[in-house]
């Protein structure tokens, strides 16, 4: 073949592969589209050429194989990471591993990664414990004293309940406030004394939107409730500035009275705690447990004193001379407490802001030369040599939650990556997967015992323990024991409830649809509560007990409850009832209901002994008097005349019982027979003998019957008696009887 074919047959060829060939100037042939494999890694081309006359070649075949791109990048990391709560540290991705394409040769490389958990969108901006503030200071190890100014609204404590909130269920009370009408006026009892001292605290979670201009919006404050308008502290937020003013009406001169903060976080329109502590006049800020620069001060002359009465107030401020709110403040606000006389150490404000929830990792002996994580622990950062050793560090990173019910939900995860290799950058994408904490194990909280008990007076005036017998556990369900496993099923014992150990910070003990009269009451020990760190708040309808402990601990406070009346001779049998909750009202007991009754003073005198000179009186809703009596009585008042005496009276109760059963019966026999002889006489007793003739023989003499009259009379009411009985035979036999005539039946006319 000469060299002029060949160049038609090239020639031929680049027209035949267009568009998807051309060719260069060198006669280079190159596709015009990038090739790529996500077709398949090959192509199959056929290839003929053609000269001008039609005179073609044979066809030739031609395949084209596509490698895959290589680039370099983190491999084998799932999509979804599912966490199980209650079990620890999850790895990310234990199969991760990074890709170098096998072709890198640096002299010098330097990686970094970091790993970022997005948990804004959970309660405060992560899964930190729900307890009430009072309970989160317990577990931070915080001092006694503080005062809750938004709690869970409860029996007791009502002023929070007209408020717009959530439930609480998954973060802290959250009230919403809407710079129109939303305030509150804190009772007096609940509120700090007086004015603050020069040492004192300030808590609160605020969620604020942007606003320019405007009135301030308090806070908190507290002024003068009649007559004047003097405001004796308040904290309030203006222009992205969280100021605080404090007035004391004592000293000389000027002193400091007011801070200002020009801070970022007022404005964001996110979650942020807010600590202010004032240690003689001088103030510091913490945001999110860290600290902040100081403020501006400003100084101001002291107030005048007087005995004029003052009102703390939330979400605006009162005006007394013209009694009625200002100042009102929109935006959300949870967890606001004061705590007059001291400060919060800095290990306590970080541990009230702490997260329960973030990423772990083991530094060990990986191939890695800088490791750092925030505060919050969603932010890790590691750096190292662009090596695939590095797959390792990536492998034993990991998330945890520490809650022992954590908020369900998805937590968005990102790994994003830096490479060098002799100077020049590689790009290495971003890995976007997301952490799905499923849905927790929720406790069933059970409240079990004796439900009733019956009590003399004297005993209800010297007070009764109504919760004696209780017994609180915590248990799973079964639909939740269904989903722990064959393994944990085969732990706790197939069908047996799993018991939980956990705790409890609130249990109600209130009487049931009504209130307390005057006269009864509900009462614990003050050191019983202090022995336990529990507090207690007093109602009209009973009392509330509040603060974070075992289920055993509750349990044995609430065995010590004395219920108690005063003897004013119409004492009534009464109900009580007591329910328990967690996590601030996010997991809640059955309502356990005691009903007592009273022991009246008439059937006691009936059955006691003459050397017994104590009353009792008997309910109609007693049941198991003796073994009621010597259970919850507390004091154990059980003589052995006591217990003969009401054994006697039970021995009475159910002989007249008897009697009265056997006069009813009596009389409902003789009802029957009167009424059986009275349906006897209304019987037709004339014999229809139209039909029968009666023939008598003359010739024979009177038969003997061998009778008396009185025999006959005998036979005449056995007869009568046999036709009351049965109609029917009345109708079929018929017996005359005349006396001294032979009878003879002539049955020539009848028919049958």
């Amino acid at each position: 073949m000469n060299l002029l074919s060949i160049l038609l047959k090239i020639k031929s060829l680049i027209f035949l592969l267009l568009p998807l060939l051309s060719s260069n100037p060198p006669g280079r042939i190159s596709a015009v589209s990038p090739l790529t494999s996500d077709g398949g890694p090959t192509y199959s081309l056929q290839i003929k050429s053609c000269d001008c006359s039609g005179l073609c070649s044979e066809t030739i075949p031609i395949n084209i194989h596509v490698s895959q791109q290589c680039q370099p990048g983190w491999k084998g990391v799932p999509k979804r990471i599912e966490y199980l709560p209650g079990s620890k540290a999850t790895a990310l991705a234990p199969k991760a591993f990074l890709d170098t394409c096998g072709r890198l040769v640096c002299n010098s490389s330097s990686l970094t990664t970091t790993v970022t958990l997005q948990t804004d969108h959970i309660g405060f901006g992560c899964d930190r414990e729900t307890y009430s503030t009072q309970s989160q200071r317990t577990l931070c190890n915080a001092d006694a004293g503080t005062y809750d100014l938004l709690p869970r609204p409860n029996a007791g404590e009502q002023w929070t309940k007209k408020l717009t909130s959530d439930n609480g269920n998954e973060s802290d009370q959250i009230y919403q406030f809407d710079g129109v009408e939303d305030a509150v006026i804190v009772p007096e009892q609940f509120a700090p004394p007086n004015n603050l001292t020069s040492t004192f605290s300030i808590s609160f979670w605020m969620k604020h939107r942007n606003i320019v201009g405007g009135d301030p919006e308090y806070i908190v404050c507290k002024s003068d409730s009649k007559e004047m308008n003097r405001h004796h502290y308040g904290l309030y937020v203006h222009n992205c500035r969280l100021v605080f003013v404090s007035r004391q009406e004592t000293g000389d001169g000027f002193y400091p009275s007011m801070y200002r903060w020009k801070l970022r976080q007022v404005c964001d329109q996110e979650w942020h705690r807010y600590t202010i502590n004032v240690e003689e006049l001088q103030a510091s800020l913490f945001i999110d447990g860290e600290a902040q620069i100081g403020p501006r001060v400003s100084e101001d002359w002291p107030l005048h004193h007087t005995t004029t009465p003052t009102s703390t107030t939330v979400g605006a401020c009162f005006k007394g001379a013209q009694d009625k709110f200002a100042n009102y403040f929109q935006g959300y606000l949870a967890g606001l407490s004061v705590l007059p006389g001291q400060i919060e150490t800095p290990e306590v404000v970080s541990c009230m802001v702490r997260c329960k929830e973030g990423l772990s990792f083991n530094v060990g002996n990986l191939p890695v030369s800088v490791a750092r994580i925030n505060t919050a622990r969603t932010n890790l950062t590691l750096s190292g040599e662009l090596t695939e050793q590095f797959s390792s560090v990536l492998q034993q990173v990991g998330y945890i939650n520490e809650r022992t019910f954590p908020t369900q939900g998805r937590r968005p995860l990102t790994i994003s990556t830096k490479a060098s290799c002799n100077g020049v950058e590689i790009v290495i994408p971003d890995v976007s997967s997301y952490v799905m904490v499923l849905h927790p194990h929720e406790p069933t909280i059970s409240i079990t015992g004796s439900q009733a008990t019956s009590q003399t007076v004297a005993n209800l005036v010297a007070g009764i323990a109504p919760f004696k017998t209780i017994t609180i556990v915590s248990i799973m369900t079964e639909q939740e024991e269904e989903e722990l496993g064959a393994d944990q099923q085969e732990v706790t014992g197939g069908d047996t409830p799993a018991l939980i150990t956990h705790n409890l910070d609130s249990c109600s003990a209130l009487v049931k649809q009504g209130r307390l009269v005057d006269g009864e009451t509900l009462t614990i020990a003050e050191d019983i509560l202090t022995q336990h760190g529990l507090t207690v708040v007093n109602s009209e309808n009973g009392i509330v007990i509040k603060g974070l402990a075992t289920l055993k601990d509750y349990q044995n406070v609430l065995r010590q409850i004395s219920y108690s009346q005063v003897a004013s001779g119409k004492n009534q049998d009464r109900r009580l009832t007591l329910h328990c909750s967690e996590l601030n009202g996010r997991f809640v007991s059955n309502d356990f209901d005691v009903r007592i009754g009273v022991l009246h003073q008439a059937m006691r005198a009936l059955n006691k002994p003459s050397h017994v000179k104590q009353s009792v009186m008997f309910s109609h809703s007693n049941v198991r008097v003796h073994d009621k009596l010597k259970e919850n009585s507390p004091k154990h008042i059980t003589s052995k005349n006591a217990v003969s005496s009401t054994a006697m009276a039970i021995v009475v109760v159910l002989c007249v019982g008897f009697l009265l059963f056997m006069i009813v019966l009596g009389v409902f026999r003789i009802y029957s027979a009167h009424k059986a002889n009275r349906a006897f006489d209304g019987q037709d007793m004339d014999w229809d003998d139209s039909a029968l003739n009666i023939t008598v023989n003359p010739m024979e003499g009177p038969i003997a019957t061998g009778e008396t009259d009185e025999s006959s009379e005998d036979d005449d009411e056995d007869s009568l008696e046999d036709e009351s009985s049965s109609s029917e035979e009345e109708e079929e036999e018929v017996c005359v009887e005349i006396k001294g005539t032979p009878l003879e039946w002539d049955d020539s006319t009848m028919k049958f």
